[in-house]
């Protein structure tokens, strides 16, 4: 939850925040904004970015601090995507322009149920 917050808070429409969590695994964000009120994120993660020095032993002493299971610990982050900043970067462009069709979508049904409930009011 604490990543959550810092990750939508000041991102633009048609902009995305990477972060990286206090579990040293990174996560990126773009709002959904509708009429001006922020209503939504769209959120991807978690992964490593392929070209950071990889520290096995940071995890493991993550998992023993948090009396998680090591091997299982240690299987899912071997399971964590490995992404580079170009790719990162891409599917961050898609999801900022998939935020931004909700948005506009979202905003359109708005205004049609409007113009109906305007609509019946004005037929007698």
């Amino acid at each position: 939850m604490e990543s959550d917050t810092i990750l939508t808070t000041g991102v633009s429409p048609g902009e995305f925040k990477l972060y990286q969590c206090n579990n040293n695994l990174w996560d990126s964000a773009t709002p959904v904004i509708v009429g001006g009120h922020h209503l939504a994120n769209l959120f991807v993660g978690q992964f490593l970015f392929d070209d950071q020095p990889f520290d096995r032993e940071l995890f493991r002493k993550q998992a023993e601090k948090y009396g998680f299971d090591m091997e299982a610990y240690l299987a899912a982050l071997d399971g964590v995507p490995r992404w580079s900043h170009d790719q990162v970067t891409n599917v961050m462009k898609f999801f900022t322009r998939l935020a931004g069709l909700i948005a506009e979508l979202s905003m359109n049904n708005i205004r049609l149920a409007r113009t109906l409930a305007e609509h019946k009011r004005d037929i007698p």
